[in-house]
């Protein structure tokens, strides 16, 4: 009872109370997360980027932890519901509807995290963080690794979502928990991690 009141004063104390409405695959506790590490990112004008965004639940918990500190979420997916355990369908005006009131936070990267990469490597700024929620199979979440790791900060922060539930992503932090070497929160289906470069 306790920790339900505290989690709820968390979502009316920071307006967060219509955001943690939609519908997600994350638990309260992971959004607070989320939205801690957010509010918490240095410099002031921090970059986050996020794999897989589905309905913008995640995004909208990260964009209010930015928004006032001129910080930008760059929200990757497709927005077609792949690799979902719902049949694949358009989720893109929805997502929009949900983040409308984030807007000067968040951009848009509509199309396969693997297809947009060379346009992330545009923007020409390290990322101070990185949430990998997309495919959750190994051989996706490796790709999304490989290909997004070198651009994060030394420092930055790196979380996994889906670390209980699928085999693929824990079969990722094993190989790669060398390069992980401070872990910051464990939930049972997310892991968080400060980066350093080799």
């Amino acid at each position: 009872m306790r920790k339900t009141l505290k989690k709820h004063l968390y979502f009316l104390f920071n307006g967060l109370n219509k955001d943690k409405a939609i519908q997600t695959h994350l638990t309260d506790e992971e959004k607070i997360i989320l939205h801690k590490i957010a509010k918490n990112l240095l410099p002031y004008n921090s970059i986050a980027v996020e794999i897989g965004s589905f309905l913008g639940t995640s995004s909208c918990f990260i964009a209010n932890g930015l928004k006032n500190k001129n910080g930008i979420l760059y929200c990757v997916d497709t927005w077609g519901n792949h690799h979902m355990d719902t049949a694949e369908h358009d989720t893109y005006e929805s997502f929009r509807k949900n983040v409308k009131k984030y807007r000067d936070n968040i951009v848009e990267v509509r199309g396969w995290s693997s297809e947009v990469v060379d346009q992330m490597k545009n923007i020409n700024k390290k990322f101070d963080f990185l949430f990998i929620d997309g495919d959750h199979s190994y051989e996706g979440a490796k790709l999304d690794w490989n290909l997004y790791s070198p651009m994060l900060k030394d420092a930055a922060i790196v979380a996994f979502h889906d670390t209980g539930a699928s085999e693929g992503v824990k079969k990722l932090i094993s190989e790669n928990i060398k390069y992980l070497p401070q872990k910051l929160f464990e939930t049972g289906n997310m892991q968080v991690y400060r980066f350093i470069h080799e």
